[in-house]
């Protein structure tokens, strides 16, 4: 069983890590981990406390953080125990899961540096996207939204027009130009400061209210 100290790094990121293939890695293992220990029942439990689809990517994910959410409150499921294993041996066996998950987030490499660019306007309104494959993916949920045939608001056909504009824009040259994780010296301080004074007619956050 693992204890607060040994999951707390995980327990801590937020859903916005989901992001980073290091912390998306850390996650996998854990909810593969966390599948042969606990019983199909608290499996059940905790999907449905959740809400979770684990039929995704992201439903794996988001159940992989809340199980070391409660992990590292007390709040586990029962794990699952097997009758023809002795308690010393099963201690062993725990320690040592613990100390390779230990292992691995020691291991894992550190979140990449952005050039701050995710934080600008146009970036805000297609979710702070830092790959290209979170780009196109939050793109694909604003279209569903936001296109007119689904939004009956006075606002739809305007606010997909944006939202397909910057799309556009960034994914054309997002490794040359666009991506954040550019060096900040090769896009430039102004190009920056440029990208941080757009303005548009609706906030950032109202797209994915």
């Amino acid at each position: 069983m693992y204890t607060k100290e040994q999951i707390l790094e995980i327990a801590s990121l937020p859903e916005s890590a989901f992001r980073f293939k290091c912390h998306v890695h850390a996650l996998i293992n854990l909810y593969k981990w966390v599948r042969k220990q606990w019983t199909a029942k608290a499996i059940t439990e905790h999907r449905t406390k959740y809400e979770l689809d684990c039929r995704t990517t992201e439903g794996k994910l988001r159940f992989a953080l809340f199980a070391a959410k409660e992990l590292s409150t007390g709040l586990l499921p029962p794990a699952l125990a097997d009758s023809h294993t002795s308690p010393r041996t099963e201690q062993h066996r725990q320690i040592q899961t613990s100390r390779i998950l230990c292992q691995a987030i020691a291991l894992l490499p550190p979140v990449p540096q952005t050039n701050g660019l995710e934080k600008s306007p146009a970036y805000q309104v297609m979710g702070e996207p830092v790959y290209v494959d979170e780009l196109v993916r939050n793109y694909k949920q604003l279209v569903v939204k936001w296109h007119p045939d689904n939004n009956k608001s006075v606002e739809a056909i305007g606010r997909i027009q944006l939202i397909t504009q910057i799309y556009q824009e960034l994914k054309s040259q997002w490794f040359t130009k666009y991506s954040p994780l550019i060096p900040l010296d090769k896009i430039g301080i102004d190009n920056l400061q440029l990208a941080m004074s757009q303005q548009f007619p609706w906030s950032s956050q109202s797209f994915w209210e």
